[in-house]
């Protein structure tokens, strides 16, 4: 409501400094969840002894942890 008395959109954000540690929070938050997922999938795969759990396990927590990395280098160049 006061948003709308100021003249601002409803989406906008009444603090955009804070918006890049937001983004930082939030991709390691999605980093704990991938290596989450990864270390369930390859701590299963050991004590099921199945070969494509850990083989799975492995590349989906490689590929993910690049990703991450890559997004988050993306966004400190942006907030330089």
């Amino acid at each position: 409501m006061e948003r709308a008395r100021r003249g601002e959109a409803a989406g906008s954000s009444s603090a955009p400094s804070r918006a890049p540690t937001t983004r930082r929070r939030r991709c390691g938050g999605i980093r704990g969840v991938v290596v989450g997922v990864a270390a369930g999938a390859l701590a299963s795969g050991l004590l099921f002894e199945q070969t494509w759990l850990l083989v799975f396990g492995g590349i989906f927590l490689a590929e993910e942890l690049y990703e991450t990395g890559v997004v988050a280098l993306i966004l400190r160049a942006g907030q330089e």
